[in-house]
């Protein structure tokens, strides 16, 4: 679990890899950016609007922004945002045949309630320009999972976390590995 300091959290599932891309602090606006490679993250923006928070995660083929909000991202056996509080912005991102890039084929607002959950074959047809239907409401599988309650009750108790700058300060004293 990181805790920022404007009391935002982040809370990573087990055998997560995350890199934290961008952590600023400027004009009254935060920003994080977060490349997640496996596992999922779940993202609470403090309830303080003392300072607005901009927070950015990246999977494979997905771009999630959103400006203060909880939601839910995985990149596992498929990639998945779910919103159980405001809204996000999804980009998704498909592979450029013409390029070693990517490229964007579609840009949606998910909000409260609703998921994008898609897996190869959806990349797949969009990447071959066919339609998706990509919106849709929370999956009774995720409602009823372990990591959803888990973190319901954490948001409901607010428990003890590690901050962002504890982490830095802590991996700097390790030595690095061989």
């Amino acid at each position: 679990v990181l805790s920022l300091l404007n009391n935002s959290v982040v809370r990573l599932s087990s055998e997560t890899e995350v890199e934290l891309a961008e952590l600023k602090s400027r004009d009254g606006e935060d920003q994080l950016a977060l490349n997640l490679s496996k596992g999922e993250v779940w993202v609470k923006r403090s309830e303080r609007d003392v300072v607005r928070a901009i927070f950015k995660v990246v999977t494979p083929n997905l771009e999630i922004e959103s400006a203060g909000t909880i939601f839910d991202v995985a990149n596992t056996s498929r990639q998945a945002v779910r919103v159980l509080n405001g809204k996000v912005r999804v980009k998704v991102l498909v592979a450029d045949s013409n390029s070693a890039r990517q490229r964007q084929v579609e840009s949606v607002e998910v909000a409260l309630g609703q998921e994008v959950n898609m897996g190869s074959e959806e990349l797949l047809d969009l990447q071959n320009n066919r339609p998706v239907e990509l919106l849709t409401l929370l999956s009774d599988e995720f409602r009823n999972g372990d990591w959803y309650s888990w973190n319901k009750g954490e948001d409901a108790s607010a428990t003890a976390s590690v901050s962002v700058a504890d982490a830095v300060e802590k991996q700097k004293l390790e030595p690095a590995p061989p």
